[in-house]
């Protein structure tokens, strides 16, 4: 699967709860359907598209929600084709945010692990959650058998990975071809689990058990976490991070150390001399990072300068250098820019 398309399915899933959430709205006032359950605020992608199969998967508080968009305008049905109910482990307790639903569904990921597709969840009480695709497409096949006893609920269909972080889970990459997960949690810690490799022949990807260790020395909230799951990195050694504070790190897994720290949410007013954050919501962490994500060197190409031109001079309105705030991050990157408008 090309990386285009992988960019696409992401970039679509963003806007696609909000549609899904309009259409079914559409349907229950004039059909009755109570059978949607409302969505929890203050979560990040709840909505993804398989890249293999033509499902459509939605997280409504603790349930995973499974649709086949109808060919040929990829219109939603009224009901889904599988509604799963993700397990709890032993060790889930009490919800950060949610304590009526403490298994809510914070985030929801679709990615390749190794060949295989996998949809992982990241819940409000810490538990972590992977499911085969193949599998979940394979209990929808069973389904259209006529002779078919089971259900539209998959109970059937078992997760292939569960985990506990011991508080709201958050942040979640796959490197699909080390096959590692991190998890980024209100803890403060990120988690990374390295999964045992079948073929000796991997050379350095090579072990043949399991392993997991945890990254400490936060301050806050951790909301993203990403794998560079590009040509740079093929052994899932770089790892990045964001805090809620506006903060970004950057990690040498096999060091276990933070290499640099850069920080890109500054205010519009800041300067050099002057870092005092202007912002009325500052309860609200105006600078957050929800997401962080690298992208490969074959999406860019060399220019003339670091900052676009319009009437060969630079555009200004639109950027400013960030390398002005490097001095006022320790061990920042060198060189960056710092998007405003």
């Amino acid at each position: 699967m090309s990386s285009k398309w992988r960019v696409c399915s992401n970039c679509l899933s963003l806007i696609a709860l909000f549609l899904v959430r309009l259409q079914f709205n559409k349907n229950q006032y004039q059909q009755n359907y109570e059978h949607i359950p409302g969505i929890r605020e203050w979560r990040l992608n709840l909505t993804r598209l398989s890249q293999v199969y033509n499902l459509f998967l939605v997280a409504y508080l603790d349930k995973l929600y499974v649709y086949e968009p109808s060919h040929p305008n990829q219109e939603l049905p009224e009901r889904p084709s599988l509604i799963l109910s993700p397990p709890r482990t032993t060790f889930a307790q009490y919800g950060y945010l949610d304590q009526e639903c403490p298994h809510s569904i914070n985030h929801l990921l679709v990615d390749f692990f190794g060949e295989q597709e996998v949809a992982l969840i990241a819940c409000d009480d810490g538990d972590v959650i992977g499911y085969y695709v193949n599998k979940i497409q394979a209990g929808i096949d069973r389904r259209l058998d006529a002779y078919s006893l089971n259900t539209i609920f998959g109970d059937e269909i078992h997760p292939f990975f569960m985990h506990n972080v011991r508080m709201s889970a958050w942040g979640l990459s796959v490197h699909s071809q080390a096959r590692k997960i991190a998890v980024s949690s209100n803890t403060h810690e990120v988690t990374v689990i390295s999964f045992g490799l079948v073929e000796p022949g991997s050379g350095d990807l090579y072990h043949s058990e399991d392993h997991k260790f945890v990254m400490t020395g936060y301050n806050n909230n951790l909301p993203t976490v990403a794998f560079c799951n590009t040509e740079d990195d093929p052994q899932g050694r770089i790892l990045v991070s964001g805090e809620i504070t506006g903060l970004i790190y950057l990690h040498e897994l096999g060091t276990r150390e933070k290499n640099e720290i850069m920080q890109i949410g500054f205010c519009l007013k800041t300067s050099p001399g002057n870092l005092r954050c202007d912002c009325t919501d500052q309860s609200a962490y105006p600078h957050s990072i929800w997401c962080v994500a690298f992208i490969g060197r074959h999406a860019f190409r060399r220019t003339a300068g670091y900052a676009p031109y319009k009437q060969g001079k630079p555009d200004f309105d639109k950027y400013w250098n960030g390398s002005l705030m490097k001095h006022c991050v320790p061990n920042s990157n060198s060189k960056w820019l710092y998007m405003i408008s």
